[in-house]
């Protein structure tokens, strides 16, 4: 992959991370981190919210970053009433000083017709 204007991808794509389009799990340019249409796996909103609050622990780690850089997530829920539940795990991963958040009602959270993910997230963080 070539850089562009100082972006360069992760350092590390973690094992059973998958991305079925054509893009990066994430990238760094600017002095920050990007990551993109991270979903979590299970049955449950907060199933998948700790799963995908791990895939962003898991994909932050190569760059030396953490939760504690993340600055900015938004979250595209399938379902509006989801962000209750989500909100539970949420204050497990961010008890102090969490980052900005914005909500937002889709009508496919999913990377796929007929999938069963409830929300997607993109999330920005500080490059350490």
């Amino acid at each position: 992959m070539t850089q562009q204007r100082g972006k360069r991808p992760l350092p590390v794509r973690p094992e059973g991370s998958f991305h079925p389009a054509p893009s990066a799990d994430g990238v760094i340019a600017g002095g920050f981190i990007f990551l993109g249409a991270i979903r979590g796996a299970g049955e449950t909103t907060e199933e998948q919210a700790r799963s995908a609050f791990e895939t962003i622990k898991s994909l932050l780690a190569p760059a030396g970053a953490g939760l504690e850089d993340v600055v900015r997530v938004t979250v595209y829920y399938q379902d509006m009433a989801y962000r209750s539940e989500l909100q539970k795990v949420w204050v497990e991963y961010f008890p102090e000083n969490p980052p900005a958040r914005v909500a937002v009602g889709v009508a496919n959270a999913s990377n796929s017709p007929g999938g069963t993910s409830r929300f997607v997230m993109e999330v920005v963080a500080l490059e350490p």
